[in-house]
Parts: C-alpha cells; structure tokens; sequence
C-alpha cells in the first residue's frame, strides 16, 4: 500500500517537505482492509506536513518488530507477539505533553476550526483498533512528531488467497467536472482520476465551474465538488446547474463529517459524499459509485 502512494504522498507534502521512504520488503503480511490503511496513511502524512509550515522532512517506515512484556506493560493497549510497524516522522514544530494526551479525543484540534474538524486523528485510532492493532506518538516541542502504528502479523498468510470481486465499472471515457479551491487537493484529485481513466476539467470556485460547464455544452457526466467555497458553496452550485441539467450528478466533498455539513444545511441528508482527506481507493470507489447509480442523485 505504501509504496503504491509514494508519488501522491511526495505531491501531498508538497516542494519544502523533503520525503524518505524506508520500506522493509520482508515486512510481514496483515490483515487489514488496504483503504482504510491508505486513510491511516495520508492523514499522518497530512499532519506531518502542517506541522513544518517552513518546511522539513518527512519519513515513512515499515518494519517487522516484536512487542515483548515490557513494551506490552508500558502500552496497555498493545498485546505481546509479532507486528508490523508503520511509522510517519516529522522535523516539525512538535507538540508539548498536554496536547498529546488529546490527540485522539474527538472534536480535539490545534488548527484553526476552518481548517478541519478534529475528526482526523481519532478515525486513524478508530481504523488501527478495528484492524486489532494500537497506535503511539512521541514528540517535543521544536523536536518533531513521529507517530507508530502496530499492526499484529496475518499468520494465516499462507492459506489460499481470496479470489477478488470483480466490479462492473462505468465508461472510462466519463468527463468529470472537479470544483475544489484548495490547489493542492485539486491537483491530487486530478492525478487521481485521470489516472483511473477519467476526463477531468478543473475549476478553481463555483462560478468558475458555471463557465467551464457552459464551454463544454453541457457535456459533463458528474461534478465532483467541495463543499465549503468562497463565494458560492457546493450547494449553490448544485442548485444552479440541476436548474440547468436537472439529471446531472454531483459528488461533495468535505474536510468535515458528513453529520456536520447536514447538520449545517450544506447538503441535504442522502446525497453523495466524500470525506477529506480521501486515498486514492476511496475517491475512485465513489465517483464509479454515482457516475454507476441507476437515476441521478
């Protein structure tokens, strides 16, 4: 998994963040579902890089290692016997003893409220829990972060692998319209898709999006666009194309919870959505999901 995002993670962390990959090729097999590993990753990643806004570097691992007694008393979450580590270090800014003890509580954050909703930590503790693994941190101020996922080794890795289902996928020709004013969450989506065989045109806002998708004479397949903009939200955009196409599909996108943007009235209970940040898995998975649904939604 980790070496398949390698170029999207160096993308992500953008030209003052130099990357280090050190990937041990005898790691242990897990048992552990590959997307919800990705989200594990990049939201590490995505954390390591805000935590060097002057730039650094960052470095990600993977190694078999062996939790004895000691390790198992000191981390009472953890349980003895062979894992695979995953680990994501920064040269960043650190944090001090206090906000480590919060990190994993819901709704805890030191961004700005604009910047997300606190949400993203606790789900990577969510995921490393269900996949019967634990997770730690250590860091100092103005000495880095480095973060250690433990997941327990799949000794049942020899036994017949499962044959993969096999999914029915829409046209590859589809043309998608991508709204997003984040240029780096722009750029990344884009890669994404049209590497999934997909058509992209970019807008940076929701006027933006209204002349690209009067230039292309309606010739648009589904709209893939943030939530949150300046000027015109989402929502705005949604109502003003259907007014135009009324069968036309639309994926939103968030950096907070589905609950949160329903709850704010910036999108109606239901309707397709996609919770940033997102893995590459994730994004294709659920555009093919609606651009595949039986009536527009």
């Amino acid at each position: 998994v980790v070496s398949k995002m390698e170029n999207m993670l160096e993308r992500l962390a953008g030209t003052g963040v130099a990357m280090n990959f050190r990937l041990d090729p005898r790691a242990w097999t897990v048992k552990a579902d590959p997307i919800e590993i990705e989200r594990v990753i990049v939201n590490l990643v995505l954390n390591a890089r805000d935590a060097m806004p002057d730039g650094g570097t960052l470095t990600v691992e993977t190694g078999n290692v062996e939790l004895d007694s000691v390790y198992v008393k000191q981390n009472p979450e953890s349980a003895p016997g062979p894992h695979v580590l995953l680990s994501v270090s920064d040269t960043g800014v650190g944090m001090t003893r206090d906000v480590r003890e919060k990190l994993f509580e819901p709704f805890f954050t030191t961004k700005k409220r604009a910047d997300g909703a606190g949400m993203g930590l606790p789900t990577i503790y969510g995921i490393v829990r269900q996949s019967g693994g634990h997770i730690s941190v250590s860091s100092e101020p103005g000495q880095g972060t480095k973060f250690e996922v433990y997941l327990p080794r799949d000794d049942s890795a020899g036994a017949e692998p499962r044959q993969p289902v096999v999914k029915r996928e829409p046209r590859s020709s589809a043309v998608i319209l991508l709204v997003e004013d984040d240029d780096i969450v722009r750029s990344v989506a884009r890669r994404i898709l049209v590497k999934a065989g997909f058509e992209v045109h970019e807008a940076v806002n929701g006027r933006d999006a209204i002349e690209k998708w009067t230039a292309r004479d309606h010739d648009i397949d589904m709209v893939l666009t943030d939530i949150e903009m300046p000027e015109m939200n989402g929502a705005e955009l949604a109502e003003r194309l259907r007014a135009k196409c009324p069968d036309m599909r639309f994926l939103f996108m968030s950096g907070y919870t589905e609950d949160r943007v329903v709850r704010d009235k910036l999108m109606q209970p239901g309707a397709p959505f996609l919770e940033k940040p997102f893995t590459p898995g994730v994004l294709v998975e659920r555009v093919r999901e609606v651009l595949s649904a039986g009536e527009a939604v």
